[in-house]
């Protein structure tokens, strides 16, 4: 079932009081419920509107008429006002060929989502929330601009979620320097996380992470163009505390990243296991702050990588190490894939100081394969240092390895 919300009044440059509610109205006019619900179809152009429009328990599709031809326009701030959110018991939240974004950038700390589907919401303070089983959030030819957060879904400790994913988006967060938190895509305790072929960006690094995934079992990100975080441009991590199932595979693969702090952390906590870590076929510029890595991968407190599959990358203009693969006491790495590298010109901010691929901790790590092109300029120290004085790898072959420093 499809209905507009110009059957109650809504119209490009109507008052954002008429938008909003003709929208409400719009929403309720479709039967709530697991075989209920439809698609919300908006017309071109911009619709201003002066609260959140909920899902109030229906399986919802937001849809416009392209990316740059419906624009929801958000008109006042406050803790928890998102953009579209999910109330009551909702399966399902789409949004499709349209734009929601605030009428001013946000730089303090509201929390304010363009798409929201949070299991804690009620608890945090909003609207209460409850996804039900093998819930979804299907974003597509998406464009935000101004919210703290773009697309966000927690699944709460029963993972409730089946699939977040984000498609053909463009997100843009404006953040004040760890004074806000501010994330395009952030995801919570789901079975899947997928983004694609998309663009992430935050203004002058005064931002977060691009994509946040905190015990998400299956992740990919591909094909997206990550730049100017103050942190982590994809930052994946279990939970430190147990009873949530472990992590299958982490894929993050063909994307390209510019002036990060830090392009990628893989954290496996908590004795969780993941079975694997793939990273390939990445570019990086310009990324890091002192003695940063670009990309650390690392089991801590009694955790496992059973494989990590980090071959076919590429670095240019690294203040730091391109990688960092560490395992601390009592947790495990067991085979590290990182051939077919090139790098060039790292270690910039301290001649001399630091080597390409390198390890950390003091717990088992037992087989990496290293080798590509490695030009440390008039920086770098070596290509690798992924065993040395009885410590690191156990076992390390160099295959295929150029080195100049």
């Amino acid at each position: 079932m499809t209905v507009y919300p110009s059957w109650w009044g809504a119209y490009a440059g109507a008052s954002a009081a008429v938008n909003q509610a003709a929208g409400i109205l719009a929403i309720n006019s479709l039967p709530s419920g697991a075989q209920g619900g439809g698609v919300v179809q908006w017309l071109s152009g911009t619709f201003d509107h002066n609260s959140t429009f909920y899902t109030n328990s229906r399986y919802i599709t937001m849809r416009g008429m392209g990316t740059y031809s419906t624009k929801l326009r958000q008109t006042t701030t406050a803790s928890l006002r998102h953009g579209f959110s999910c109330s009551g018991t909702t399966g399902y939240m789409g949004v499709e060929d349209m734009e929601i974004s605030p009428s001013t950038a946000l730089t303090s700390d509201l929390g304010m989502k363009a798409v929201n589907f949070n299991v804690d919401e009620g608890s945090s303070g909003g609207v209460s929330c409850t996804p039900a089983a093998k819930s979804v959030l299907h974003i597509e030819r998406f464009k935000s601009d101004g919210y703290n957060f773009g697309g966000f879904m927690d699944g709460g400790n029963s993972v409730l979620g089946l699939r977040a994913e984000c498609l053909d988006c463009t997100i843009k967060v404006h953040g004040a320097n760890g004074s806000s938190v501010a994330d395009p895509w952030n995801i919570l305790r789901v079975e899947w996380a997928i983004i694609e072929r998309s663009d992430l960006s935050c203004d002058a690094n005064t931002c977060d992470h691009a994509v946040y995934n905190i015990h998400v079992q299956h992740v990919r990100v591909r094909n997206s163009k990550i730049y100017g975080f103050n942190d982590e441009g994809v930052k994946s991590i279990t939970n430190n505390t147990g009873g949530q199932p472990d992590p299958v595979d982490w894929v993050v693969e063909n994307n390209e990243f510019r002036s990060n702090g830090a392009d990628a952390v893989f954290t496996v906590d908590g004795g969780y296991t993941l079975e694997q870590a793939v990273y390939k076929h990445n570019r990086h510029f310009s990324t890091g702050l002192d003695s940063l890595s670009s990309v650390n991968i690392q089991a801590i407190n009694n955790s496992n990588l059973r494989s990590c599959d980090c071959a076919s990358n590429y670095w240019e203009g690294l203040q730091a190490q391109a990688m960092r693969l560490e395992a601390t006491a009592g947790s495990t790495i067991d085979f590290a894939d990182v051939t077919n590298q090139t790098v060039k010109t790292f270690s910039s901010s301290s001649t001399g100081t630091y080597v390409a691929i390198n390890y950390g901790g003091g717990g088992t790590m037992r087989y990496a394969q290293v080798g590509g092109f490695f030009d440390g300029g008039t920086y770098g120290k070596r290509a690798h240092a992924l065993m040395q004085g009885g410590t690191g790898f156990a076992r390390v072959d160099a295959i295929g390895l150029y080195e100049i420093n």
